[in-house]
């Protein structure tokens, strides 16, 4: 367990804040952490660092560096490992975390008090396809590089319902039925996604990962959830219907199709792409955002603090802006279908 003096100095070590802005957030993070675990303790600790940064120059200072901060390169080498845990030896260090996972749930936690990356890959499931992939995942440490990839589950057609083609087809496997991956009729191939009459593999896989202050995350997915506690430098995420539920973001780009966005802060841009599913960010305070859509709504909140191009496109969802209305230091491009939309 770290104590107030160990924590501060890894502040000032690893974000360059002064002595009693680390000295003023250790505390407050040991005070939480004391009544919870850490994963509750870390957001509750950015969030409060979000609350208090208006009036307490200490915590504005943390929370500016926090955002600062990238993983950087090292030339340290840790050794691999093929095993679904695995645990890095650097201290102080950001680390930058790739994960590949085609379902399931991902959890990043970036713990305050944390000098190594760790990840574990688990099903909930003992036997069967989801644990196998669980077992078959690998985690590999490189320097400050974690790479988490977790394979497809072997595809699966137990005997089940009668499945109806879009041209009026019928098809019968017998009294239940799970299809995995693409659905094969003749030569033709139809992608079912999750067409699952008697298993949802959706929270079957759990990935989690827990990484220092200053990392950055990198993920692809088709299905799988994505939640981050506390404060990520940096995000970029891939996925086809996975949703994003995150705390504090230094910068994030999303490419994604179905899924809904999240974010409670973004601090330095966001670059965000969608065809359906909602996008809200609570307090958005950087220098440029592009936030398009087809069908999903957008909903931004943006700091007195942010600046430069704002740039929020649905063409049929609902685009809502708050806190833009009479900023000429903004460049505010906000539209829908019916043309321009009301800003607050």
């Amino acid at each position: 367990m770290n104590t107030a003096d160990e924590l501060s100095r890894q502040y000032v070590s690893l974000l360059g804040v002064s002595e009693h802005a680390a000295s003023m957030a250790a505390n407050l993070y040991l005070a939480i952490k004391a009544t919870k675990d850490h994963v509750e303790a870390q957001q509750e600790f950015a969030q409060a660092l979000q609350r208090i940064a208006h009036n307490e120059p200490w915590a504005a200072e943390m929370v500016c560096k926090i955002a600062e901060l990238r993983p950087s390169a090292s030339d340290h080498v840790s050794a691999a490992t093929n095993s679904t845990t695995g645990e890095g030896d650097q201290r102080h260090t950001p680390f930058l975390a790739n994960i590949t996972c085609p379902n399931g749930r991902v959890t990043v936690t970036v713990d305050p008090a944390a000098t190594v990356a760790r990840a574990t890959v688990r099903s909930t499931e003992s036997t069967g396809r989801w644990a196998d992939a669980a077992r078959r995942a690998t985690i590999r440490l490189v320097g400050n590089r974690v790479t988490v990839v977790v394979p497809e589950p072997e595809p699966l057609i137990s005997h089940g319902t009668t499945f109806h083609s879009a041209y009026g087809s019928s098809y019968y496997f017998g009294d239940r039925v799970t299809v995995a991956g693409d659905f094969h009729v003749g030569d033709r191939v139809t992608n079912v996604g999750r067409m699952n009459a008697g298993e949802d593999g959706s929270s079957r896989l759990e990935v989690n990962v827990t990484l220092p202050l200053g990392s950055g995350v990198t993920m692809t997915t088709r299905n799988a959830d994505l939640i981050i506690h506390g404060a990520l430098a940096e995000l970029d995420l891939t996925t086809l219907n996975g949703g994003l539920t995150a705390g504090v973001l230094g910068s994030v780009t999303v490419r994604g199709h179905n899924g809904s966005l999240t974010i409670s802060a973004v601090q330095e841009s966001a670059d965000i792409e969608t065809h359906n599913g909602r996008t809200t960010i609570t307090t958005y305070s950087g220098s440029d955002a592009r936030i398009i859509s087809h069908n999903g709504s957008i909903g931004l909140t943006v700091a007195r603090t942010a600046r430069g191009r704002i740039e929020a496109r649905s063409y049929q969802g609902a685009v809502t802006l708050h806190g833009v209305r009479g900023r000429y230091d903004l460049y505010v491009d906000a539209r829908n279908r019916y043309g321009t939309v009301p800003t607050y």
